[in-house]
């Protein structure tokens, strides 16, 4: 799916690559990998895209993710669905954070949508 990384005061919503296939379970994130930004003040994670095509084997477990990030002290949330990061990322914005979606593909739409929502508030 995609991510957003919001700076300074900052949210990130991360998803694997779009149509990544994975031969067997990846190692979860350690060490660089695994951490968030120090201007990161929250992570989002997002669902895997087609879920299906994973295994327990086979897939990044984000509640694994979201417990490492929170053990690092930073706020960290698991939201499958991005219209669910929307409507929290609605919630939570101030007005002055800078907000950094990463994906490879649509992710849902969730572009325009945060944009559209934003802008309507």
């Amino acid at each position: 799916q995609g991510g957003a990384r919001q700076g300074g005061a900052g949210q990130q919503a991360q998803g694997p690559p779009q149509g990544q296939e994975q031969q067997g379970r990846p190692e979860q994130p350690t060490g660089e990998q695994a951490e968030p930004d120090p201007d990161d003040d929250t992570v989002i994670i997002a669902g895997l895209f087609h879920p299906e095509r994973y295994t327990s084997q086979t897939a990044l477990d984000p509640n694994e993710l979201v417990d490492f990030w929170r053990g690092q002290g930073k706020s960290a949330e698991y939201i499958p669905e991005p219209d669910r990061i929307v409507t929290h990322l609605l919630q939570t914005l101030a007005g002055h954070e800078v907000v950094l979606i990463m994906s490879n593909g649509g992710f849902g739409g969730i572009h325009g949508k945060l944009l559209t929502a934003l802008q309507q508030r």
